[in-house]
């Protein structure tokens, strides 16, 4: 499902995901399960554009894109880094250990960029990456 627009072509609401991580077996159905840091985490993306994190925008005009970290304290948001981008689109101006903020500029067509959020386990000082797409059409 893409992003509804107003008026001026800019999302109605702006699009917010959260990344839910765990160490070890999913909770639920839905979660996918990675190998890192000697430990299996699993993660689930929801909220986006289709509710597994995917952003695709409509229209031209700056979109803010605030991803939240729902987790064990341990694990924190380190950086957020960007795929397929070639027109510069996308960029990352803070994080806290919690939140990032992704900034789309979105004056160009992008096809398929990603946007990986790294998170940190602190109890092991070990980096995992986490990958949606976002669209500008």
């Amino acid at each position: 499902m893409d992003q509804p627009a107003d008026i001026n072509g800019q999302p109605a609401n702006p699009p917010f995901v959260t990344l839910s991580v765990q160490k070890g077996a999913p909770a639920e159905a839905g979660w996918t399960t990675i190998e890192g840091c000697g430990n299996s985490y699993t993660y689930r993306y929801d909220g986006g554009t289709d509710d597994h994190g995917n952003i695709v925008v409509h229209g031209r005009g700056r979109v803010v894109i605030t991803v939240k970290l729902a987790s064990d304290p341990a694990l924190q948001i380190r950086d957020v880094n960007f795929e397929n981008d070639p027109a510069q689109q996308l960029s990352n101006p803070n994080n806290s250990p919690r939140v990032a903020t992704i900034v789309n500029k979105n004056d160009a067509t992008m096809e398929n960029a990603y946007y990986a959020v790294e998170v940190t386990d602190t109890s092991n000082d070990c980096a995992l990456t986490f990958d949606p797409m976002i669209s500008n059409r």
